[in-house]
């Protein structure tokens, strides 16, 4: 390998600052780039980046590093040995990313550090210079998202020209978004774009952030008060940046809009109180005015995990209650409304709902929107799994946040999706005990252990099993089984019977009975009470068009749902649910080349009339959920002459 000195590297990089921010760009990415990709991500043309390129490769000859490209996947940088990967990576100071670090995410977390730190306006060519960028468009994204984040907080991205920007807003709000960044964005390595003025605010020996934990711990567990673990290591992070504060003369003081909740008078307060005393005994740094004590008692109410109802007192939380009780009764509307059930008549519905709005009604109180993301657990990947559920949380989070200028975080989200879930769950289905046939297609004795587990696990749903095996079948003039049973083989026959589910030999005892849960779930009467399923071919002459879905929807009616679900969006759906007349359509194209860079594969036209039937409208969610589970669940009912809602749980 050619001798290779960092400072030949740095001095080209450091005098050419769109070859350093693309250098770092390719440093960075663990896969090929195309030009075009990093033309967009510089704000230039792909035939700059090109060229950028070819120099950039003639620079690196003879250093160990080499620009290669593959056709159709893009540019990459190429090490001769895994030291000196190492070292250049050391040398930028560049660490694998979490799976939220994004180059937008860390300038976006970059930015409102600095922002939220500096003393004066910043100038937007130092910014930035400091992030490698070339043009003032490259940062306008990511201010904008920066924006958005301080509005939650009451803080306002202020602009003056030659002067620089700036953030304005209550001491109390900008501590609070400070913190958020930090544990949203710090995963605990170093990345490539550090703020030292706002990480000093977290800095603390290992003897002290320990005894600082212990502390609370203790306090915390003889109180009359419940936190998270989340909530509980965002607390102790809070006494550190307040603790810093103090020790650094730089405590400012704080000034909270006046609100009409007694926070004295709270079993927090008596936490709080009771916390410091025990802190000040034995660290520094913990002489907190009572500006900072209602701090944390606010910080308090909002981590508090109430799972009790009977806490959930005026007694306990004054204002707070009527608020949380006016707000749940406002999402109750929402969604009996939307889903044209009344959900007041759960009372455990009721309970949990206030739970959760307790501590955000502080929040809405205090016109902050504040809450823990952390980005370990992907709420929205679970609620996905309940798409029609989860549309209508996403609805409610927009007329909340318009209605009581409150905008739910996404765990906040998953909470309420919880409770309204936990509603539908508790929804019981009346039952029908099914007939079933198994087909023994290698003789009798095959199917022993497939009954076996029928048998054990679901007799209660079952009204008679019979082994047949195909000839038997074959002459019996009205077979009246509900289900058919069979190896996984029978998949390569002819076997005409529906529906049937084929066994797979290779699975495991309790994977086994978990597939065959989706047998009894027929057990309920869809058919019965879901309109019938109409399957229609869509016209050739709308082949390589969008589907003209206005057409097919009932035009007397102005409140059409539309949702897309499916691994690959495949699937529209369009659903109303107060319709006095009934139907169910799918409509898809008799040949798949038909369809145009518009159109989904599949189109569902729902007009329900659930009119207060919880019952319907469990069925008809789980039957969403079925669909967005596997859609090529869709092909089975094109070839179905009895379109029966069975097919959907096999």
């Amino acid at each position: 390998m050619a001798t290779f000195t960092k400072e030949n590297l740095m001095y080209f990089l450091d005098n050419h600052a769109r070859y350093k921010a693309l250098f770092l760009l390719l440093l960075r990415a663990d896969e090929p780039k195309t030009s075009e990709y990093l033309a967009e991500e510089l704000h230039v043309t792909s035939r700059t980046i090109k060229n950028d390129l070819k120099n950039m490769k003639q620079t690196l000859q003879d250093t160990g590093i080499s620009l290669c490209s593959k056709r159709g996947t893009g540019y990459y940088l190429a090490f001769e040995e895994e030291a000196l990967l190492s070292e250049i990576k050391a040398l930028f100071q560049l660490y694998q990313p979490s799976k939220l670090n994004t180059d937008k995410d860390l300038r976006v977390s970059y930015l409102a550090k600095r922002l939220l730190t500096s003393k004066v306006p910043l100038k937007i060519e130092d910014l930035l210079a400091e992030l490698y960028l070339s043009s003032q468009e490259a940062l306008t994204a990511e201010l904008k998202e920066v924006e958005n984040l301080l509005s939650k907080y009451q803080l306002k991205l202020m602009r003056k020209a030659h002067h620089g920007i700036w953030v304005e807003g209550e001491a109390f709000g900008r501590m609070l978004c400070m913190v958020r960044i930090y544990k949203y964005f710090h995963d605990g390595s170093q990345t490539p774009f550090a703020v030292a003025d706002f990480d000093q605010q977290f800095q603390c020996d290992e003897e002290s952030y320990q005894k600082m934990r212990e502390i609370t711990f203790s306090t915390l567990a003889t109180s009359k008060i419940v936190f998270s673990d989340l909530y509980v290591e965002r607390f102790v992070l809070f006494l550190i940046f307040f603790r810093n504060q103090v020790l650094q003369q730089t405590l400012p003081t704080l000034t909270f809009p006046t609100i009409d909740f007694a926070f004295e008078q709270t079993q927090e307060y008596a936490f709080v109180y009771e916390l410091t005393h025990k802190l000040r005994t034995q660290l520094t740094g913990f002489d907190f005015p009572n500006d900072v004590l209602q701090f944390f008692t606010y910080l308090s109410v909002m981590s508090t995990d109430l799972y009790r109802f009977s806490d959930c007192t005026e007694e306990r939380y004054g204002t707070l209650v009527g608020l949380a009780e006016e707000t749940r009764n406002w999402i109750l509307s929402l969604f009996s409304a939307d889903l044209n059930s009344n959900f007041f008549d759960d009372f455990t519905t009721m309970k949990d709902l206030l739970k959760i709005m307790i501590p955000i009604s502080l929040k809405v109180k205090l016109s902050i929107s504040d809450d823990i993301d952390l980005g370990i657990h992907d709420y929205e990947k679970g609620m996905m799994k309940r798409p029609v559920i989860y549309y209508f949380i996403q609805k409610l989070t927009v007329s909340f946040a318009e209605h009581y200028h409150y905008t739910f975080s996404i765990r906040e989200q998953y909470l309420i999706f919880g409770v309204i879930l936990g509603t539908i769950n508790r929804i019981k289905l009346e039952q029908k005990k099914l007939k079933l046939a198994i087909i023994a297609l290698d003789g009798r004795l095959s199917t022993q252990q497939l009954k076996f587990n029928l048998q054990a696990y679901f007799s209660e749903y079952i009204e008679k099993i019979e082994t047949k095996v195909l000839y038997e079948l074959e002459v019996m003039e009205n077979p009246d089984y509900d289900y058919y049973l069979c190896i996984e083989y029978g998949k390569n026959l002819n076997i005409h019977y529906q529906p049937i589910y084929f066994a797979d030999e290779t699975l495991s005892e309790s994977e086994h009975v978990s597939s065959l849960k989706n047998i009894f779930l027929t057990a309920y009467d869809y058919d019965e009470r879901l309109p019938k399923l109409d399957v229609i071919e869509i016209e050739e002459g709308f082949a390589f068009k969008e589907f003209p879905i206005q057409q097919y929807l009932n035009q007397a009616s102005n409140n059409y749902h539309h949702l897309r679900v499916g691994e690959k969006n495949e699937v529209s759906v369009y659903f109303s649910l107060n319709h006095e007349s009934e139907k169910i359509s799918i409509y898809h194209y008799s040949r798949e080349e038909y369809l145009s860079a518009q159109s989904e594969k599949y189109v569902i036209v729902a007009d329900l009339n659930i009119n207060g039937d919880f019952k319907k409208m469990k069925m008809f969610l789980t039957l969403i959920d079925k669909i967005a589970e596997d859609a090529n669940k869709l092909i089975f009912q094109q070839t179905d002459k009895k379109n029966s809602y069975a097919r959907f749980f096999i």
